[in-house]
């Protein structure tokens, strides 16, 4: 999501809408299988459309609600910062790793593996984020013309945004695991900070 922020290059345009689509569909469907979907209650499964519906308006509703607001404001205005509070429903993914790992029941051996990869994913995952927020503030100092910044330096103000994600990526996971090549840096004192 956030290689569309301050978009100033056409092609830019095309994935960014893409993604938005993509996402608030996602979202719609998730709330539409949650209101679907029965849940795991004292040893048995409750099926019962009334009390699945109560059971999300107690547990996921509000959470919903108070994410989808800002996020749809956020991409049909210019305050791309409310878009931020869809980062939010991060919070649910604690509560499907434990319904996946009650579903599974995995034995000692696998529940090893499954904890690899959670690892796994959560260092991907933020990497992600870290590489979200390098690119956001590379591209909002080229966009408000604070110069030096890393996007120049590098030769990427007129590259794909497959190019500076990459980038941003890279500069994400050097970082995190502290072998920190050097080759992608901070510029000013903005990036650095």
């Amino acid at each position: 999501m956030c290689f569309g922020l301050n978009l100033t290059y056409e092609d830019d345009l095309v994935p960014y809408v893409s993604v938005v689509i993509a996402s608030t569909i996602i979202f719609y469907i998730d709330v539409g299988v949650n209101l679907l979907t029965a849940y795991y209650s004292k040893g048995l499964y409750i099926y019962d459309k009334t009390l699945i519906f109560e059971k999300y308006l107690a547990e996921s509703a509000f959470l919903d609600i108070f994410t989808l607001i800002p996020y749809a404001l956020g991409n049909w205005s210019d305050n791309n910062y409310m878009k931020f509070a869809f980062l939010l429903r991060t919070i649910k993914i604690k509560q499907i790793i434990k319904k996946m790992e009650n579903y599974l029941k995995l034995n000692d051996r696998n529940q090893g593996l499954f904890e690899l990869l959670k690892l796994f994913l959560i260092i991907i995952y933020m990497a992600h984020f870290c590489a979200c927020i390098w690119h956001y503030m590379g591209i909002n100092e080229v966009y408000n013309g604070v110069s030096p910044n890393w996007i120049e330096s590098y030769g990427l103000q007129n590259s794909m945004w497959g190019d500076r994600y990459i980038y941003s990526l890279y500069w994400a996971l050097t970082t995190m695991s502290t072998i920190g090549y050097g080759d992608i840096t901070p510029t000013n004192t903005t990036e650095t900070t």
